[in-house]
């Protein structure tokens, strides 16, 4: 009785495992599958700010493009922005003007890697350092990154996103530093292979 009660559990733990595999499978393959095609994306985004400093989250909310290869624009209503290339952090806030190297920036660099993989569907770029779940539902997969020892982002503690079913386009990414502080940008009203200015990058 006790030998079966235990192949019952080890039975039960294997097609836990299986089951999450294939999630995980199937996440990988319609990413790739539906992302590969994709060579721009413009969407409305929310970015909201938590830090233990602060009685309140800092919220603002602007425009978000992205054109492939890497190149991602953020631009707030109040006329601040950020932008990445390949090797350049251009940002504007509050006035102040800032250009950067992205390498010099951990938690930009993640950002950015994070960013452009999901829009290309490259899951060995965005899970390179990191261990991987995927949960789904009838309409989303959950995505949680954390660090592996020794790798990843010295100062992340984990980053989860969301993404919608029909499109795989992100719809929500959370980066939570070690110190519990961190962003989370919420992505609404999509749209696929517009026309950008020339000389947005």
């Amino acid at each position: 009785m006790r030998i079966r009660k235990i192949l019952m559990l080890w039975g039960l733990f294997f097609a836990q495992m299986l089951a999450a595999q294939n999630v995980e499978e199937r996440f990988e393959v319609e990413l790739s599958q539906k992302s590969r095609t994709i060579k721009n994306i413009i969407c409305d985004f929310t970015q909201t700010r938590s830090m233990s400093v602060l009685a309140e989250d800092i919220v603002k909310r602007g425009k978000f493009t992205y054109l492939r290869p890497g190149n991602i624009l953020l631009s707030f209503d109040d006329g601040d922005y950020i932008k990445m290339t390949d090797l350049r952090f251009t940002m504007q806030s509050a006035g102040v003007h800032t250009d950067i190297k992205v390498n010099s920036n951990p938690v930009l660099k993640e950002l950015r890697k994070i960013l452009s993989a999901c829009m290309t569907g490259d899951i060995e770029a965005m899970s390179s350092g990191f261990s991987m779940k995927v949960a789904e539902n009838k309409d989303f997969y959950e995505v949680m990154l954390i660090p592996l020892k020794g790798r990843g982002s010295v100062r992340m503690k984990h980053i989860f996103m969301v993404f919608d079913k029909l499109h795989m386009s992100l719809v929500t990414l959370c980066l939570t530093e070690l110190s519990g502080d961190g962003f989370r940008y919420d992505f609404t009203n999509k749209k696929f292979d517009t026309e950008l200015p020339a000389d947005l990058f």
